[in-house]
């Protein structure tokens, strides 16, 4: 049971500067499971993530989660948005 989960300020898949791709061997970000609810990845306070230079998606959310939210993200990008670090699948993917 994980309700409640917050992923912000994080560099998944970039260098520490979020500049350049480091890669992992899957996606940057995975939720699954149904008991997996309330979640929030990003920020209201636009305090997100750079989600980037991962082999996988970006981001996946599998099917039955509930009340997930994405938000204040750069995705495929670097850390200022100004250039492209793709992941190789899709930068968001909800199944």
């Amino acid at each position: 049971h994980s309700p409640n989960i917050s992923i912000e300020n994080n560099r998944i898949g970039t260098s520490g500067d979020g500049g350049r791709s480091v890669g992992n061997a899957g996606d940057g970000i995975r939720v699954e499971g149904a008991r997996s609810f309330g979640n929030l990845i990003g920020s209201l306070s636009g305090i997100g993530n750079v989600v980037s230079g991962n082999t996988g998606h970006g981001i996946y959310i599998g099917q039955d989660v509930p009340r997930v939210f994405v938000q204040s993200n750069l995705v495929g990008l670097n850390s200022d948005g100004s250039d492209a670090v793709p992941n190789s699948g899709n930068g968001l993917l909800i199944n």
